[in-house]
């Protein structure tokens, strides 16, 4: 028998059904609410990352991204290597780079990339950027320098010089290009080659200061050689152009020198060298020509001042040695012979001490 509701048992139903209406509505509400919540975009986050003043929460920020969609997203791919590279975390960076695809990303972003690799020393992310950098033809340029620096780098010493014969070639007006090529022309100890790359820079429009300066190295590179020609013609060119002081009167003292006139050379010489002062290298072949002429004390005092300013010359030992050798035959003095020995010795220790550290100093083929 069912019992009849009372009029509060019916307020009481009332209230309840009110409360679950109420709470369904709520509920409703909040779900539509969690649905329909604008969610932040990956170029949301991206925009963050950029405005972010620290690399660690531009690397979250562009996790998140990246996380946020699967359609490709070049800026944040490489803001994200950029960031991490920034804090060290180049392992990571060598990962992510096999992973994304590098091709899409802007000139700009592999090229500062490449450069923070090069400065890290990051040889295996550096190699696989200048990979896809040379599918850019605007980026051929620092594309070749940076691959002629990390040639260098690794070792590479034919890639090397290829790669700075090529910019020379490509790029013949950029002074910097020729000066690197010269440099390992005569790093190697190839004068022949050098004085042909200082021959081909010079018939390029090159800077009036760069043209001056190669200049002045070609024509030491002609007096060594004993081209006797070339540099009295490159001396008159190099006054013509209004070059003047010491420096081309120590030019002038080893082209008499070559020619045999070892009296004028030593009036030249000594002229300079009052207005000089006391460079080694000068006061060495100051010595060298007192020594040819005969006068030996005055040679022994020259190269004795050189030896006080620059010990480890090891030609100055050697033209010592030779010097006491000549006057110890003309005197029969035993004393300088024992100093002739002395000095020679030093020479073989200093040579074979700088034909080690050369030998370290080529990379390898």
């Amino acid at each position: 028998m069912v019992s009849a509701m009372t009029p509060s048992d019916w307020a009481i139903d009332r209230k309840t059904r009110h409360r679950l209406l109420w709470l369904t509505l709520l509920i409703a509400l909040l779900l539509t609410g969690v649905v329909c919540w604008p969610k932040s975009s990956p170029q949301d986050f991206i925009r963050q990352a950029i405005l972010a003043r620290d690399d660690e929460t531009r690397v979250s920020l562009l996790q998140r991204a990246l996380a946020s969609t699967h359609a490709p997203l070049p800026e944040a791919e490489s803001l994200l290597c950029q960031s991490l590279a920034n804090t060290g975390q180049w392992g990571e960076v060598e990962q992510l780079l096999t992973r994304f695809e590098c091709g899409q990303w802007s000139s700009q972003a592999l090229l500062d990339l490449a450069q923070l690799g090069m400065q890290s020393s990051q040889w295996p992310s550096v190699e696989h950027l200048v990979a896809v950098m040379g599918e850019r033809e605007e980026l051929a340029e620092p594309r070749l320098a940076i691959s002629c620096s990390l040639f260098y780098a690794q070792g590479q010493r034919q890639n090397h010089l290829n790669a700075a014969e090529q910019l020379t070639v490509l790029y013949p007006t950029r002074p910097a290009y020729w000066w690197q090529l010269i440099r390992i022309y005569e790093k190697q100890e190839d004068a022949a080659a050098a004085i042909r790359a200082l021959e081909s820079a010079l018939t390029q429009p090159l800077p009036h200061h760069d043209r001056m300066a190669m200049n002045h190295q070609l024509i030491k590179h002609y007096i060594e050689a004993g081209n006797r020609d070339r540099s009295r013609r490159l001396l008159q060119e190099l006054r013509a152009h209004g070059e003047h002081g010491p420096h081309l009167d120590v030019y002038l003292a080893r082209i008499l020198h070559i020619e045999g006139n070892v009296n004028q050379a030593l009036v030249e010489l000594r002229q300079a060298l009052q207005n000089l002062g006391e460079i080694p290298e000068a006061l060495r072949f100051q010595g060298i020509l007192w020594e040819e002429s005969g006068e030996f004390e005055r040679a022994v005092a020259d190269f004795r001042r050189v030896i006080e300013l620059t010990p480890n010359d090891e030609i100055v030992h050697f033209k010592l040695a030779e010097t006491y050798r000549r006057m110890a035959r003309l005197d029969d003095d035993e004393a300088k012979r024992q100093l002739a020995d002395k000095h020679y010795k030093e020479y073989l220790r200093l040579h074979q001490q700088a034909m080690r550290l050369k030998k370290l100093a080529i990379p390898n083929d």
